[in-house]
């Protein structure tokens, strides 16, 4: 980034300014890391807590032939449907951000008659939105089923939000999903957690 250059207004090339290298650097180094390192870390508690999802896990891991000693390939990572759903779910349990501000773009009423004037700021309850019962029954137990193709239909649009949504969505949603993918095979192929990772086929 300190090297970047791109044509300003005037067709010269121009660097990015300290404020934009700033919140670049913001985005990748928080908010592209630390919601990542934290949903990795719930993953891998609830699989140790419910062996039978473990296990459906590491079954799909053998299927698509990812091995301890091998790069998980984007192929085989875009191939894990059930890990997939297991992602979906831990965000939807515990979603990196739980709360979303949002600006009223131009004035409208809302559901129930309440009126949102242009320029007033929102704030969504993104954990009670992912706990809402009418919409996740049981909402509180750890169940990738929820978001299987067939059951997924039934999630109403907006009712899962861990990346935000419209144009103001997290840019980093679809590399997110793929490192946690790629991570997850990697570690789950190679250790037994929680007990000091130890490497498979050494216990």
């Amino acid at each position: 980034m300190l090297n970047a250059k791109a044509p300003g207004e005037d067709g010269n090339l121009v660097g990015l300014s300290d404020d934009i290298i700033f919140d670049q650097l913001i985005t990748l180094g928080i908010a592209g890391s630390d919601t990542t390192a934290n949903t990795l870390s719930w993953i891998l508690y609830l699989l140790d807590k419910h062996p039978g999802i473990h296990r459906r896990v590491l079954q799909e891991l053998a299927n698509a032939d990812i091995t301890p000693d091998q790069p998980v390939s984007v192929k085989q990572a875009n191939s894990l449907k059930y890990l997939t759903q297991v992602i979906k779910e831990i965000l939807r349990m515990f979603p990196p951000v739980p709360a979303l501000s949002k600006t009223c773009g131009k004035t409208c009423v809302l559901p129930g008659g309440y009126i949102a004037y242009e320029g007033m700021r929102g704030l969504i309850n993104v954990w009670s939105l992912h706990h809402n019962e009418k919409v996740y029954p049981d909402a509180y137990s750890f169940n990738p089923d929820r978001f299987s193709e067939e059951n997924a239909k039934s999630i109403p649009e907006g009712a899962w939000l861990p990346f935000s949504s419209g144009p103001r969505a997290c840019l980093g949603m679809s590399v997110a999903m793929i490192e946690m993918r790629v991570v997850l095979a990697r570690l789950l192929s190679k250790y037994e957690f929680p007990d000091g990772w130890r490497q498979r086929g050494h216990v």
